[in-house]
């Protein structure tokens, strides 16, 4: 794969999802390119435009979410450095990819890494497809009572997933199958979807709970999963909160830094108060709390790596940071 092209992507196409919709941000297109390169492994394909097409297949969110694969295309078209690359031919073929790839589509993709883009896009995992459902819900339709809720979270699934719904599997032995299988057998359980869906109902009444969610569906890490459900209370808005917690993951990016929800907790204080010195003196506070609750306040540590024994998981530090800074607001 050409390096410079791979740094390209890396520096110029994927930073562009940090704006997107909470379930098109950067983690799922670099999922998106993940699963398109292993499927496309079984194929005779030119893996630096499946690489192009996998990146850039969401790129038009920025313009219309309904005519996104189109305006994807568009972007591919127009990007003049692409051209280093690649003939007009194969930019022409990566832009049909992107343009292929909705689930809602009513032909098949034109080619090979369209049908691999497509099918990489779909990344099912039967609960996480049920609770993103009802987050979307949240996010595009905030006027609908709970009631609502459970019906746009259940037409939707049985539009989209059900036997007979409008998204077909394009790869054979796609990994999808079994998942796909299961995700239909649970939604024929219509108390099961209930049960999950009460679930992260509830989670969204209170803003740990929200913030916990938001990790386990893995639309953030975890400094953005702070931070984003507690910007509005200091006047940031949500897509600054999540560039300016981008970088705080993982433990500062190497799990050896400071638990990213507390990093993130911080970064409220900070906003909140603006002394510093009040600031840090809750800084203080939450970290103690944390370390007294958890053993541990760095990110390896919690994860358990060297020791094999986890002390927390992701979500619930997350949903201490935030209660911890709940109870200092």
């Amino acid at each position: 794969m050409n390096p410079e092209l791979s740094e390209y992507i890396e520096n110029c196409i994927i930073p562009r999802y940090a704006s997107f919709d909470k379930a098109h941000r950067e983690d799922h297109a670099r999922a998106v390119i993940e699963r398109a390169l292993a499927m496309g492994k079984a194929y005779d394909i030119d893996p630096d435009m499946l690489l192009t097409a996998a990146a850039c297949h969401d790129l038009g969110l920025s313009v219309d979410r309904k005519t996104h694969h189109l305006e994807s295309g568009r972007i591919i078209r127009e990007d003049k450095t692409l051209r280093k690359w690649f003939s007009e031919e194969q930019i022409e073929t990566i832009a049909q990819a992107a343009e292929d790839h909705r689930a809602s589509a009513t032909t098949p993709p034109r080619s090979i890494y369209g049908r691999l883009v497509a099918e990489a896009d779909r990344m099912i995992v039967p609960e996480t497809i049920i609770r993103r459902t009802v987050l979307f819900g949240f996010d595009h339709y905030p006027t609908l009572d709970k009631e609502g809720h459970w019906q746009r979270t259940l037409e939707h699934l049985h539009e989209k997933y059900a036997e007979g719904g409008y998204l077909h599997l394009l790869i054979p032995g796609s990994p999808n199958e079994e998942p796909l299988q299961r995700l239909r057998e649970i939604i024929k359980d219509e108390k099961r979807v209930r049960d999950i869906f009460e679930e992260v109902y509830r989670s969204m009444t209170s803003r740990k709970h929200l913030a916990a969610e938001k990790k386990r569906c893995n639309s953030h890490n975890c400094a953005q999963a702070v931070v984003c459900t507690y910007c509005d209370l200091v006047g940031l808005s949500e897509d600054t909160a999540m560039k300016i917690a981008g970088a705080y993951g993982t433990g500062m990016g190497n799990m050896e830094g400071t638990c990213g929800a507390i990093v993130g907790a911080g970064m409220i204080l900070g906003l909140a108060r603006g002394d510093r010195n009040a600031a840090r003196a809750d800084m203080k506070t939450i970290m103690t709390r944390f370390q007294e609750r958890n053993g541990a306040t760095r990110c390896k540590l919690l994860k358990g790596i060297g020791s094999g024994k986890p002390l927390r998981d992701c979500p619930d530090c997350v949903s201490d940071a935030s209660e911890f800074l709940e109870d200092l607001l």
